[in-house]
């Protein structure tokens, strides 16, 4: 039909959210996130894993609910295996060290992941 062009083969954004809150040297628990599981690797770094991560990472938007003057950045994304690894640094900056976030109730870390291609499986 005319008015209605066919789009099969444009790519959408899929959007997967995950809200955790750091839990200083502990493992992070997490509040939300469907198929999602999230561990501490390391100082300041968090690792999210999708069992259905769509491909195309297309970039997060993260969002730190305290107030100590963090940042949270997204440092890595593997597409094979759908694992999404954060970096918090401590004075906001990528040039500043990577430190943990206490265990407080309004220390909250959300993340909007963008995907731009097929989902791999559906959902």
């Amino acid at each position: 039909m005319a008015n209605f062009p066919d789009f099969s083969d444009h790519p959408e954004v899929h959007r997967r959210l995950v809200q955790f809150r750091p839990q200083g040297t502990g493992a992070p628990t997490k509040d939300r996130g469907n198929n999602a599981t999230i561990a501490r690797t390391g100082v300041g770094v968090y690792t999210v894993v999708w069992s259905d991560a769509p491909k195309g990472f297309a970039g997060a938007t993260i969002t730190v609910g305290n107030s100590l003057a963090n940042s949270v950045r997204v440092t890595s994304f593997n597409e094979t295996t759908s694992v999404l690894t954060l970096t918090v640094f401590a004075d906001g900056t990528t040039a500043a060290v990577a430190a943990d976030i206490a265990a407080n109730a309004a220390n909250i870390v959300w993340v909007i992941a963008n995907f731009a291609g097929p989902l791999s499986k559906k959902i």
